[in-house]
């Protein structure tokens, strides 16, 4: 095998395809089974939270075409109901090797779609390979819900790969069925069904173009214009403005993929320099190639633009930090590690030395992202697992009133998990209490009963409304009330002999002044001084 990455292509205009011999088959197998012995010790303890109580909750079983937060998840939520009536919510680890096949399935496409457009053998095992442990992306590979967000880019490769072929009936079969799978997990395979598709039509011409987006397009469509027109998929953290398009999405965008860069290194300092160094790499070498001999490594880094900028549209409210949540890291780092061990490949072309230094660098990457990655998981461990105990904790102290039936024990890790769907585990035996400490039944019980009951749109006249600009506010229920200047979440630690919450906070449905009402006296309460637009404390007069 060649050792550069040069623009092989037959003279059809079809890339030449180099055969992956099997000694290096077998050295990738092996790191694969590294990968998940790393990915195993960093999935210890770890459970359910979050979003995924929109999966597992007796409400949502079956409503497969239902969309969540915009995607199409009509897999993701059947693997999870059938996954979940097999093994109740007694392991965590069926669910979670789900993500861990599709994750080790990810690797494995990268990894072949270096080899057959001939990168380095030895980059490209080193670069699949650091995905793999990708630190950063964590969110994603040690998170089951993210199953979802994964096998897009399984599917999306394997598209291209076919697609890098002359397209037979049955190869044109398979296209529009892994692009459509992929879009049946996650709106995450938009971006890449847009670039295969246009891909094709370079490479095949309109005919061939015609069949695959129009199935794509008519499926979807369907889907879309009957379950998804007129959902608020975005949460209302998309774009509002014209200055929203013309600067925030900009700034948005290039922080996504700067900062992404950043995350993978030690020394996140140097992400600027790399990604001007990668910008550079690719101009000099697309200045030689046509549109229609392009390397099919371009029709990835396509799609990691049009997931950039869809991202950008859609959670540009979030702020400019999340443009670089692991979720997204992920993605980035899946569609761009085949250009980059490209233009590895061609500094490799200056000899054994180079190709030294790039190997010695990219293992010093994998060391420093597989610590990364099981540091997180004991992280992530330690917050899902509350949700665990709050559980249990709230069963102890649930009378089955109906004014609990809506109420969290765990506010803040599993927001959407109500009694109603505790009660629904437990009366299906698909849950087993585990025991829990003093703290997390304070914790249950600040998220179950506290109440804000609102008693007038604004302080009295002549009152002073103290409100510090950060940190907790001590509030004493007896004699304040609080006052909020619009609605939202308001964090709450509470204080109880040796106890004191952590993951506790209430809701506020609308701005005004508010009684907190449902707890014990002996419970100390501070409000987060930030949280619903600078809450403020007033007396009671």
């Amino acid at each position: 095998m060649s050792a550069t990455a040069d623009d092989a292509t037959t003279n059809t205009g079809f890339p030449i395809l180099r055969p992956i011999p099997r000694s290096w088959l077998v050295v990738h197998l092996i790191t694969l089974a590294l990968i998940a012995i790393v990915l195993i010790d960093a999935g210890r303890g770890l459970w359910f939270y979050y979003d995924e109580w929109d999966f597992l909750a007796a409400r949502a079983e079956w409503h497969l075409l239902t969309p969540h937060n915009g995607h199409l998840s009509l897999f993701p939520q059947l693997l999870t109901t059938l996954v979940k009536g097999v093994v109740g919510l007694h392991s965590y680890w069926p669910f979670l090797a789900l993500t861990f096949a599709a994750h080790l399935a990810a690797i494995h496409m990268i990894w072949r779609i270096m080899m057959r457009l001939a990168v380095h053998p030895a980059i490209a095992l080193l670069m699949a390979t650091l995905f793999g442990v990708l630190a950063a992306g964590g969110d994603n590979s040690l998170w089951a819900f993210q199953v979802g967000f994964i096998t897009p880019l399984v599917t999306g490769i394997g598209a291209l790969l076919l697609a890098m072929r002359p397209l037979t009936a049955w190869r044109t079969a398979w296209v529009c069925v892994l692009l459509l799978v992929g879009v049946g997990f996650a709106s995450t395979g938009l971006p890449l069904a847009l670039a295969v598709v246009l891909y094709i039509w370079v490479r095949h011409g309109w005919r061939k173009t015609a069949i695959v987006g129009g199935v794509f397009a008519v499926v979807y469509g369907t889907w879309y214009l009957l379950f998804a027109r007129g959902t608020t998929g975005a949460d209302g953290f998309g774009i509002h403005s014209l200055k929203d398009v013309m600067l925030r999405v900009p700034e948005f965008f290039s922080h996504g993929f700067v900062d992404s860069i950043g995350k993978v290194l030690p020394f996140a300092g140097l992400a600027g320099a790399l990604a001007v160094a990668v910008i550079i790499g690719m101009v000099l070498d697309l200045r030689r190639a046509s549109l229609r001999t392009i390397d099919p490594t371009y029709v990835l880094v396509f799609a990691a633009l049009t997931f950039g900028v869809m991202t950008a549209l859609t959670r540009v409210g979030l702020g400019n930090d999340a443009a670089s949540a692991g979720r997204y890291v992920y993605i980035y780092a899946g569609l761009l590690t085949p250009v980059v061990g490209r233009l590895l490949s061609r500094l490799a072309a200056n000899g054994r030395v180079a190709v030294g230094a790039i190997c010695a660098v990219l293992v010093i990457l994998i060391g420093y992202n597989a610590a990364g990655l099981v540091e997180f998981g004991r992280g992530l461990a330690a917050r899902e697992q509350t949700v665990n105990r709050a559980i249990s904790a709230a069963l102890t102290i649930d009378d089955g009133r109906a004014e609990l039936d809506k109420r969290t024990p765990a506010a803040l890790v599993a927001p959407t998990l109500t009694m109603t769907d505790i009660r629904s585990f437990v009366a299906r035996g698909q849950y087993t209490p585990v025991p829990f400490t003093p703290t997390d039944l304070l914790e249950a019980r600040v998220n179950m009963f506290l109440t804000p009951v609102h008693k007038a749109a604004a302080p009295p006249q002549g009152s002073t409304c103290e409100t510090p600009s950060s940190g907790y506010l001590a509030f004493d229920p007896a004699s304040q009330f609080v006052y909020v200047p619009t609605a939202g979440d308001v964090g709450v630690v509470a204080k109880e002999g040796d106890g004191t919450s952590t993951y506790t906070r209430t809701h506020i449905p609308t701005p005004g002044l508010y009684e907190l009402t449902g707890l014990d006296s002996s419970i100390a309460l501070s409000l987060a001084a930030g949280d619903a637009g600078g809450l403020c404390v007033v007396a009671r007069q």
